[in-house]
């Protein structure tokens, strides 16, 4: 039996559809790998071989950029992260009372403590897309905790929930923002809680962008899926006379594949044949499918 997802259509895609379907801004395709701190993190932090992701997992990477000074050891930092958390899971504050519910039970996610000058990571790219305070704060930043689970989708996302429980809590502990590496958007830690005491809070997920490549076509790509337990989605080859039309229909198709569940090249959505991605490994969180340009 196929996985289903039953989360709602983020919100992302209820504008553009108020907006006729027009497609995002198009902006230049940055090198390969240049704004994924989320492939380079994980590659940093995640265990290979049997460990390692399979299809259909999920793969959630959280951090929390943090004033503190890192510690002179981590992992004790650690235990007392993981006891904030279980306390949280045990006896939840009244404002994650109905979140810690809907996760039922603390899904085996792992907390680790790195200095931000150690990371492979380029605060810079995510301290641009961010609004001022908070890119203000990353670029001050000094220690990062992370937050992250691979494994397999929960029915609800009862998996992401959870995370976010536990990012919400960290957060509030550290005095710090909070960057979902998956999307690369930042919130300050008051924003994130409030936004996971929302029910449908996973349903804005994912985004869809739109770059530019060095030829002037035009790339659709989603980011966030691999939250979901489900490939990133992809179009290349898009002339920018045909985005507008092609863009609704990469919608369409974005759409069927959250219904349908996980799915690979070589596999169908209705009529529509999925392909291989073009773009490099490194630009999306683990798996991808692609659509064929528009003919």
């Amino acid at each position: 039996m196929k996985m289903r997802s039953v989360i709602p259509l983020p919100a992302v895609a209820i504008a553009l559809a108020a907006c006729g379907g027009g497609a995002p801004a198009a902006k230049p395709a940055p090198a390969a790998g240049e704004d994924r701190p989320a492939q380079m993190l994980i590659d940093a932090l995640q265990k290979r071989g049997k460990e390692g992701p399979g299809p259909g997992d999920a793969i959630v990477t959280f951090a929390v950029f943090s004033p503190e000074t890192p510690p002179v050891d981590p992992q004790q930092r650690v235990v007392v992260l993981n006891g904030i958390v279980e306390a949280t899971f045990n006896t939840p504050p009244p404002d994650l009372a109905d979140p810690v519910k809907r996760v039922r039970g603390r899904p085996p996610f792992v907390v680790t403590v790195q200095p931000v000058e150690a990371l492979p990571l380029n605060l810079e790219a995510l301290a641009a897309a961010a609004e001022p305070a908070e890119a203000l704060a990353l670029r001050g930043a000094k220690t990062a905790i992370f937050v992250r689970y691979l494994g397999k989708p929960a029915p609800d996302a009862a998996h992401l929930r959870g995370v976010g429980v536990a990012v919400s809590a960290l957060a509030a502990d550290a005095k710090g923002v909070v960057t979902d590496l998956g999307t690369l958007r930042t919130w300050s830690s008051n924003e994130f809680r409030a936004r996971i005491q929302q029910p449908e809070w996973v349903s804005d997920e994912v985004t869809l962008e739109a770059a530019q490549d060095e030829s002037g076509s035009v790339i659709f790509f989603t980011r966030g899926m691999a939250k979901l337990g489900l490939p990133d989605l992809e179009q290349t080859g898009v002339p920018p006379a045909a985005a507008r039309d092609t863009f609704a229909g990469f919608q369409r198709t974005w759409a069927a594949l959250r219904e349908h569940g996980h799915a690979a090249p070589g596999d169908r959505l209705g009529e529509t044949l999925l392909q291989p991605c073009k773009r490099p490994a490194l630009e999306y969180d683990h798996e991808c499918v692609g659509l064929a340009p528009p003919q």
